[in-house]
């Protein structure tokens, strides 16, 4: 369910502003192809490509558009997700999915801020939170991780580990900081961290 309350929208100064979206109960199906390719087209949904106009008018656009949302709900979205591009195929749901903007807007030089959390299937969970802005492009935050099964994701590390992952999870915690270049972005980390409990490996059997 979308909703999206209120708008006004002023043609002089340029400026489209939103009080509130809130999307209910969105669902995807992400997947990697065998041949490494995400089906980014059945993602977005995206319509085929117009043929570009042969007598298109000059250019008359002004002052660029501002775009302002007060405030962004996405809640209770799931994503299944699926990658035939392993030795052995991984699969995983994230249900349900929580993400949550505020103040965001195309001004230059001013912040949103953003929280999320998932879960997945298997307890797992993600948060995060912190603050981003489009112009320029840049963001700083953190992000943790928690109670990651590392067995379920075998497909990932099997090939190039001489043993076998009978159990254990994974926590870990990061903080970042992006800013986008026209030259090339620059991503710092800190606070780094991962701890794990009740690891247990098999051995490789070498005969």
């Amino acid at each position: 369910a979308l909703s999206v309350q209120p708008l006004d929208c002023d043609l002089r100064q340029r400026n489209l502003h939103v009080g509130e979206v809130k999307i209910d109960g969105f669902t995807k199906t992400v997947r990697v192809e065998k041949d490494g390719r995400l089906n980014l087209e059945l993602l977005l949904d995206l319509p085929a490509a117009a043929p570009p106009a042969t007598n298109a008018p000059a250019d008359t656009a002004g002052a660029a558009w501002t775009f302002t949302v007060d405030d962004v709900a996405i809640n209770d979205a799931a994503v299944s997700f699926a990658d035939l591009s392993r030795s052995n195929r991984f699969e995983t749901t994230l249900k349900p999915i929580r993400i949550h903007v505020q103040h965001f807007t195309t001004r230059p030089d001013s912040d949103a801020a953003y929280d999320f959390g998932i879960t997945t299937e298997a307890g797992e969970k993600i948060v995060g939170r912190g603050t981003f802005a489009i112009a320029p492009l840049r963001s700083d935050g953190e992000i943790k991780l928690a109670g990651f099964e590392v067995r379920k994701y075998a497909p990932y590390y099997r090939d190039n580990l001489r043993g076998e992952v009978l159990a254990g999870k994974a926590d870990a915690g990061v903080n970042y900081h992006f800013a986008g270049s026209s030259n090339a972005p620059v991503v710092t980390v800190s606070n780094a961290g991962v701890a794990l409990t009740g690891f247990e490996l098999k051995a490789a059997d070498t005969g």
